[in-house]
């Protein structure tokens, strides 16, 4: 029940690589995509809705993305008034056609595409901003000013795992959020403006990370405390500066909230020797 255009291609895709189809090359075949040209139209040549497109969109997402299903809604607009309408005929069919499960397509299929690592069970990990590509980034950090965001070392110097030094982050037991490599003690609050500063450890605001996603839980909202609603935001100032602030938390439309923590790889470089905040003694992670 899609409605105009847009959405059916990828549908189209999802079920025949989930359900036994194929692509077959048959070199005397002729397939064109005919344009409209300039010289008659300009523009679009007919009104379509955007809420049609999101609709489709959505439909799709529902039916054969899974659990990843929450994801896509929470970097997509909000979800048209009318909704996206009855998809059982479609998950009917995907039932009868015995079809492997999205995660399948991840695996065997889109093997590029970088899946968010699951809930941090190390400490020790960076912290994207999942649009614009920067990390939080503590090479400056002093009491009482505004935490920065950098280009990320991890696609800076295109390595599979994050890399360390000034952002590597711990995402405390406590809540407290502090640097990795900082021997002192600061960590990151939220200052009366509502804005991210660095603070001492002792008074630092505690966060809750909200993972969207049950399974792959990399991706998600930094919230502050468990009971306030507001949720970090990166608002662009200008092409490469970047506020971290508290706004609402939101569920969908949530792109400037949405951040992804990947946890640094065991047994490697990513073991970092951490200085206890007013203690000379050091332990690994």
């Amino acid at each position: 029940d899609m409605k105009v255009w847009g959405g059916e291609e990828v549908e189209i895709g999802f079920r025949a690589w989930l359900c036994g189809g194929g692509i077959e090359h048959v070199p005397c075949s002729h397939v064109g995509h005919v344009w409209r040209s300039s010289l008659y139209w300009q523009g679009q040549p007919y009104h379509i809705k955007q809420e049609d497109l999101l609709r489709n969109k959505l439909r799709v997402a529902e039916v054969w993305t899974d659990e990843y299903k929450d994801l896509v809604q929470l970097v997509s607009p909000p979800t048209p008034s009318t909704g996206i309408g009855d998809v059982s005929a479609r998950t009917s069919l995907r039932q009868e056609l015995k079809c492997q499960p999205f995660q399948w397509l991840l695996d065997n299929v889109a093997t590029d595409m970088r899946i968010p690592e699951e809930h941090p069970t190390q400490v020790v990990g960076t912290l994207r901003h999942y649009p614009s590509e920067m990390c939080f980034d503590g090479s400056s950090a002093a009491i009482g000013q505004a935490v920065s965001l950098e280009p990320c070392f991890s696609l800076v110097h295109q390595k599979p795992a994050p890399s360390t030094g000034s952002q590597a982050m711990v995402l405390q037991s406590s809540g407290t959020l502090r640097f990795a490599t900082s021997a002192g003690d600061v960590c990151i609050g939220a200052s009366s403006k509502n804005e991210l500063e660095y603070q001492a450890c002792s008074s630092a605001s505690r966060w809750t990370w909200l993972p969207p996603v049950k399974t792959h839980q990399g991706l998600g909202q930094l919230q502050l405390n468990a009971w306030w609603k507001k949720c970090v935001a990166a608002t662009r100032q200008t092409m490469t500066r970047f506020v971290l602030v508290l706004e609402p938390c939101l569920t969908n439309s949530a792109s400037d909230q949405v951040f992804i923590w990947e946890s640094t790889s065991p047994g490697g470089a990513s073991h970092h020797k951490l200085q206890r905040p007013g203690k000379s003694e050091e332990f690994e992670l």
